[in-house]
């Protein structure tokens, strides 16, 4: 019996990236975090330093 997740074959896109997940309806989290990381890494990069 072949019996898929609903959310099997879903995409997500963070930051331009696409993510799709298996057939269990389950992304590889490790990947989204590190992107997710480099994303928060590059805006920290950009921010204004505050003054004290």
């Amino acid at each position: 019996m072949d019996i898929k997740h609903k959310h099997a074959g879903h995409v997500i896109i963070i930051d331009g990236q696409a993510f799709k997940a298996n057939d269990s309806g389950e992304w590889d989290l490790t990947d989204i975090w590190k992107t997710l990381k480099g994303i928060r890494e590059d805006v920290a990069k950009r921010a204004p330093v505050r003054g004290n």
